[in-house]
């Protein structure tokens, strides 16, 4: 590479110069705009941690009313069981309650053909009709 003349090397220096000029009023806008980035910044992330916030109570409330829904249900479980146990002992007694009263109607019943019998017994056999102790009326 040929030597510069000293006229290239002071034009060359004169082009470094005024670039590093521009250089601080470069450094002052990055610095404007980076201000700006962290007043943005700070600002979503205030609004992100009151957002964050509002959806910790949320779930906070939420997690509360499940576990008052989960007592509920227990409660309604424990009552079901209770009524079905009730159910169950009101279904035996109606079954018991119904042999009982069949039982009773069959001696009844049995008391009144035994007592048919012996009105029938006390009676001459000519009375009888012949439908079978029927009378016709």
């Amino acid at each position: 590479m040929p030597p510069q003349t000293i006229e290239r090397r002071v034009e060359k220096l004169e082009e470094q110069m005024t670039s590093l000029q521009q250089l601080p009023g470069r450094v002052d806008a990055l610095s404007v705009q980076i201000s700006q980035l962290r007043e943005d910044l700070g600002a979503k992330i205030s609004t992100m941690d009151a957002t964050i916030s509002t959806m910790d109570a949320g779930i906070s409330t939420m997690d509360t009313r499940i576990s008052t829904m989960d007592a509920r249900i227990s409660t309604m479980d424990a009552r079901i069981s209770t009524m079905d146990t009730k159910m169950s002992t009101m279904e035996r007694t109606l079954l018991a309650s119904d042999d009982r009263i069949l039982a009773q109607a069959r001696m009844l019943h049995e008391d009144v053909i035994a007592r048919l019998a012996l009105i029938q017994e006390g009676r001459p056999n000519s009375k009888r009709s012949p439908g079978g102790g029927r009378r016709k009326g």
